[in-house]
């Protein structure tokens, strides 16, 4: 009896776990969408003063998310945000309009992230 309580514990403490970390990574997602459509336009209106700042902003909090996010998530999906995150600072320095379609692309993988971590019946257990 003692093991089938325990085992109960154990298995309620890691859908706790999931549950939490599910709804952590999709609350951080919707903070780097934020960043995005701000970018964006930002870029559109001209702004580079404060495009750059905010990408700065994102850069600086993806890598802290990275760091956290790395134990709980695929680290393929992360390296290539990373890259994409690592490129956006230096396409709005330099004016370039490759900025749109990396902000697309970044767009829609961290969609495609937060998608997977939402804290579903399917993706609990």
């Amino acid at each position: 009896m003692t093991r089938v309580k325990i085992s109960i514990v154990i298995l309620c403490l890691l859908v706790a776990v999931s549950i939490f970390s599910g709804v952590r990574v999709t609350d951080r997602c919707d903070d780097f969408l934020n960043y995005i459509s701000e970018i964006r336009h930002s870029v559109e209106y001209n702004e580079t003063e404060n495009a750059l700042a905010v990408a700065k902003d994102l850069e600086n909090d993806w890598e802290n998310f990275r760091k956290n996010a790395a134990v709980l998530l695929n680290n393929m999906n992360l390296s290539d945000i990373d890259r994409i995150t690592a490129r956006i600072v230096s396409l709005i320095e330099n004016h370039n309009d490759e900025v749109y379609a990396e902000l697309s692309e970044l767009h829609n993988m961290i969609e495609t992230l937060k998608d997977r971590e939402l804290p579903l019946p399917q993706s609990i257990f």
